[in-house]
């Protein structure tokens, strides 16, 4: 008897807030980038972050192989509006996914970053995993607050359609002084 292993759960997070609105066709060329290099034998969601919540492209994790690109377009151009801002909530969201890697897609202009921190920093003491934030835009226009946060998990990824994209080690959150106090 072969042995069976977990699928390794990639939930792929992507910030739909105002400022988002000139990114949206680099976003969906970032998934497409990060569906073309995950495992074959991967389940994923994609979920959209905004003021009216968070919404997915499915219910519950699904298999690499069984979806189409053509689901994923359509799931993008049915959830094209731009607007407010919910991170915190769509974190939340993924966390309760159980994810082995959270790909978090921005242009780092995200409200909340301190509780941002505080509950992944919770979340991956409870159980670790990978957690890639991916600056699309320019990364001068990130928050220095996201850049920070970004440091403590492993720092910001350039948007990956143009070079190869590297898939980071799980990475703990490095303990700053006032933590240890």
């Amino acid at each position: 008897m072969g042995s069976h292993s977990t699928p390794e759960r990639h939930i792929i997070l992507c910030d739909k807030s105002g400022s988002m609105m000139l990114y949206n066709q680099e976003t969906e060329s970032c998934v497409g980038a990060i569906m073309t290099r995950i495992e074959d034998s991967a389940v994923f969601n994609v979920a959209i972050v905004r003021d009216s919540g968070t919404v997915s492209l499915s219910p519950r994790l699904i298999p690499k192989l069984g979806i189409k690109t053509s689901h994923c377009e359509q799931f993008f151009a049915e959830n094209f509006r731009c607007g407010g801002d919910g991170m915190l909530e769509g974190i939340a969201w993924a966390i309760g996914q159980r994810p082995d890697h959270l790909w978090i897609l921005s242009d780092g202009d995200v409200a909340d970053i301190p509780e941002i921190n505080r509950l992944l920093s919770s979340a991956l003491t409870a159980k670790p995993f990978r957690v890639s934030i991916v600056q699309l835009g320019p990364t001068k226009g990130a928050d220095a607050e996201w850049k920070a946060m970004a440091d403590r998990f492993g720092g910001l990824m350039d948007s990956p359609g143009k070079e190869e994209l590297r898939l980071p080690a799980p990475v703990l959150p490095r303990r700053s002084q006032q933590d240890r106090n």
